[in-house]
């Protein structure tokens, strides 16, 4: 009897035990393939199921690999909270090891959403706990991390003092991969400070170590800087030398995702060299590659959207398993106990997991539903938001109509009234001066307001007639090459298109403070129209992800989308702007906003 109330009582505790140790090697396992949502299920399922004391190392071990799977989902916000559970438990272990590698990871993580000061502050409370003769390693780790955050914030000095400080551990353990890394990052700090030739020297020093271990993947993003380099020193040859030593890279490792970039590099170089059939041909080439990786993420994207579902069916079954589990876990006491009990509990268990069948089969056909009722109501919103940004446009347009008729022709109306007053022989030449200059107003709002050449000849000679109207102000230079067009397109495609380039060449007028642009329109054999716009502009700060924020950017952006295209920008600051734009030609007419 003593043994029977033994076997009670002390089997499962030693099952709950050995399922614990399992049970984390395996989320770790997981981790380590990259299979980072069925990691965190299992972690989250396991923290649910056993009642883990407050200061159990195993839940620390818990804690930081679901916030270590979260950071790889890119869920920052749930991996600072797993983190910090982690934290909690580890202080009261006294553990400095484990604090120094969670203090280490929520700077990481803070560095992503770019909260500067926590992530800076977490890499040095990991700096305190780890021993410098120990944990060499993770100390330039951390430092090579600050001078990344210090570059990112604009604070050379700090930047460089702690890529110093990682440097020096690498060169003690002689890791030649690392010290090319950090001087292509010293590079990076003295190229954003307009030091170009010692950014150069910098820049050629990894180039020469990469080039000595063959690290081709590092050599792609040399060459790509090196050729940067010298194109702001106007030294285009050598530009071109190294952007396709870097494509050259680039071809030999399959790297698909560096390929736009140095396309339009190229582009850039053999336009300033005034080379029309080389610029074309790579623009060729980009809007192929563009088309590729667009395919490429809708894919991945749909794919995702199935993983998701997968995984939350995969979640579901998983649950299952743990309740059958429990349930021959107790099946098992049973059969100790008894077999009648056995008998009794068996049967009841199997009409239980028949209703749970049932009812796990109506719970995924509910959430399937709310699932695509939620992709519409998304649909929707994305429709909603980019009508709204439409008519915020019209508005400001009509406000900008009122204030030229009111400030601008309005007053010189009131100006000619006066002079008509005044003695005629002295007042005649000034007041038809004014009239002319109010023609010319009239003229001009008119022209910008609709073009009869658009409706009468076409987009072509439209936009022929906008650049020469622009290039004899003699303040700016534009230039304009239509590829593969030679049909007219719908009238409302061709207002819209139309539009678009109105708005480009107005916001170069007011806010690109350059004196040379240029606009080239590609129609491809697959029926898709492509536009390059370039300008020699101030440029502007991509990392802001505030890019189309003004009105005009909005009201290109939601045209672009309405035609069911894509945009993108490329662009530094004080060195110009370039914006691809791509839609497929509808086969039916196109409305076009006004």
């Amino acid at each position: 009897m003593r043994l029977l109330i033994l076997l009670l009582f002390v089997n499962p505790l030693f099952a709950q035990v050995t399922e614990q140790n399992t049970t984390l090697k395996t989320a770790q396992e997981l981790y380590n393939q990259n299979k980072y949502n069925e990691s965190l299920q299992l972690v989250e399922l396991t923290i649910k199921s056993i009642e883990y004391d407050e200061s159990s190392l195993e839940l620390s071990e818990l804690y930081y690999l679901a916030g270590a799977c979260q950071h790889m989902l890119h869920s920052y916000s749930e991996a600072i909270d797993y983190f910090l559970k982690a934290e909690k438990i580890n202080i009261k272990l006294l553990d400095s090891v484990r604090l120094a590698k969670t203090y280490n990871s929520l700077g990481s993580v803070n560095n992503l959403i770019n909260d500067t000061m926590e992530a800076i502050s977490y890499y040095r409370k990991a700096l305190k706990y780890l021993d410098p003769t120990n944990d060499l390693k993770n100390m330039s780790l951390i430092y090579h991390g600050l001078g990344a955050i210090y570059r990112k914030n604009n604070m050379p000095e700090e930047s460089l003092e702690n890529y110093q400080l990682a440097l020096n551990i690498y060169i003690q353990d002689n890791d030649s991969a690392s010290i090319a890394s950090v001087y292509n990052n010293i590079g990076l700090v003295y190229e954003n400070e307009g030091n170009l030739s010692t950014a150069q020297e910098y820049y050629f020093r990894a180039y020469q170590i990469c080039k000595a271990i063959n690290n081709v993947s590092f050599l792609v993003v040399l060459s790509n800087n090196l050729g940067n380099i010298s194109r702001k020193q106007q030294d285009f040859p050598n530009a071109l030398n190294y952007y396709n030593e870097s494509l050259a890279f680039c071809l030999q490792i399959n790297l698909t995702s560096r390929k736009p970039g140095i396309l339009s590099n190229l582009i850039r170089v053999h336009t300033l060299l005034n080379n029309p059939s080389e610029s074309n041909r790579y623009f060729e080439w980009y809007v192929e590659l563009k088309d590729s990786i667009q395919k490429e993420e809708r894919d991945k994207k749909i794919i995702e959207l199935q993983t998701i579902y997968k995984t939350e069916q995969s979640k579901k079954e998983l649950e299952q398993q743990m309740e059958i589990s429990e349930a021959k876990s107790k099946q098992n006491l049973l059969l100790i106990a008894g077999i009648f009990i056995l008998l009794t509990s068996g049967s009841f268990i199997y009409l239980l997991l028949i209703r749970r069948h049932k009812a796990v089969k109506l719970l995924q056909l509910k959430e399937l539903e709310l699932y695509e009722a939620q992709l519409l109501k998304v649909k929707k919103e994305s429709d909603v938001n980019s009508l709204e940004h439409l008519l915020q446009g019209q508005e400001m347009e009509r406000k900008r109509i009122a204030e030229e008729l009111h400030d601008r022709i309005g007053a010189k109306i009131s100006i000619a009234k006066l002079l008509q007053t005044e003695d005629p022989a002295n007042s005649k030449n000034s007041l038809r001066k004014l009239l002319d200059e109010i023609a010319d107003d009239c003229r001009n709002l008119s022209h910008n307001l609709y073009s009869g050449i658009l409706e009468k000849y076409g987009l072509v000679l439209a936009i022929e007639d906008l650049f020469e109207n622009l290039n004899n102000t003699k303040e700016y230079h534009s230039n304009f090459e239509i590829l593969g067009l030679t049909d007219r397109l719908p009238l409302d495609l061709e207002r819209t298109l139309y539009k678009i380039v109105q708005e480009l060449v107005n916001n170069f007028i007011k806010h690109a403070k350059g004196s040379e642009l240029s606009l080239k329109i590609l129609k491809e054999e697959n029926d898709t129209i492509s536009l390059l716009y370039e300008d020699n502009g101030i440029g502007m700060n991509l990392e802001n992800n505030n890019v189309a924020d003004g009105i005009g950017l909005k009201n290109i952006e939601n045209r672009i989308h309405l035609l069911s295209g894509s945009i993108v920008y490329d662009s530094q600051l004080g060195n110009g702007t370039t914006i691809i734009m791509e839609f497929p030609l509808p086969s039916t007419p196109v409305d076009s906003p006004i």
